[in-house]
């Protein structure tokens, strides 16, 4: 099943003695990009976790957020005591020297620098098996939700590229209609301007007829033709089928490209009667590159 390398997820959940809630946002990208903001107690469970998202995002850029809330406090104050006296110090023997009366006041000194630290409180084993028991499900939960919502818009995505392949299908029928008549056209021209470029010296008129016809031939388009449809029946195979998708539909959707500048090539040297052709293939590279940027989307 194909799916979008855009997608979003929130996933809350509450255990015993703390609340976590991961946030999931993607976005197109070349390779698989991880990036992870959580609060430091997590940082041990990092290696899993990024293991954990590869094994249910392929590509893209995941840009997740961890918030953990404990019913109990999760955090210390420290008071540096020996700090604090030598500040305390400093100020009794200011106060000696200008003979000051007023005693220091203890909120000030603890809003000093570095006299208080506020630093996470150590889990013990029951608290660290239970972040991590929590994490694990709720990180499995963000990413099955946001896979859920990739998907679906992978669906619609796919649904789009089927509609511009059997756009160009219908064109390719167009082309094949005017092949055959503007192949033609073409050759008699030829003929009639040799003719009347040779006529006095005399030339073999079966030589002439033959140089039109080779020069007819390589006007012909109808290999393209073949090698469009082609493409065209292996996109359609991409899109039944599973797995990674986008690489592969934006290959073929070069090789109908290329297929098509071949086209269009050929119908510049075919004067008035390469019009229709021409106008044919530029639809055809319109489509062709709606493909190429919709598959960008694709994971």
């Amino acid at each position: 099943m194909a799916r979008s390398m855009t997608g979003y997820a929130r996933v809350r959940t509450d255990a015993d003695s703390l609340s976590m809630i991961v946030t999931i946002k993607s976005v197109n990208h070349r390779f698989t990009d991880i990036q992870i903001r959580m609060p430091p107690e997590l940082d041990p469970f990092e290696p899993r976790m990024r293991r954990m998202v590869k094994e249910h995002v392929r590509r893209g850029q995941l840009q997740i957020t961890i918030n953990v809330e404990w019913n109990a406090p999760s955090q210390e104050t420290r008071l540096n005591r020996t700090l604090v006296e030598g500040y305390l110090a400093a100020f009794q023997e200011i106060a000696r020297e200008r003979r000051f009366t007023t005693p220091p006041d203890p909120n000030m000194l603890l809003r000093l620098p570095g006299a208080v630290t506020v630093v996470a409180a150590e889990l013990d084993d029951q608290k660290r098996t239970l972040l991590e028991k929590t994490l694990n499900d709720t990180l499995v939960k963000a990413l099955d939700t946001l896979n859920e919502s990739r998907r679906a818009e992978g669906e619609g995505i796919v649904e789009d590229l089927r509609k511009r392949v059997e756009a160009i299908g219908q064109a390719l029928e167009k082309l094949q209609a005017v092949r055959e008549d503007t192949v033609q056209h073409f050759q008699r021209h030829l003929e009639r301007k040799l003719t009347e470029m040779l006529d006095r010296v005399g030339p073999d008129p079966q030589r002439i007829l033959q140089e039109a016809g080779v020069l007819a031939a390589r006007a012909d388009v109808s290999e393209e033709l073949q090698r469009l449809g082609s493409h065209l029946q292996r996109l359609v195979e991409v899109f039944d089928g599973d797995g990674e998708i986008g690489k592969r539909v934006d290959f073929i959707a070069q090789e109908l490209n290329r297929e098509t500048s071949t086209i269009l090539s050929k119908s510049s040297v075919l004067g008035q009667g390469g019009i229709a052709v021409s106008e044919v293939g530029v639809l055809l590279k319109g489509e062709i590159e709606k493909i190429r940027e919709q598959a960008q989307n694709l994971e």
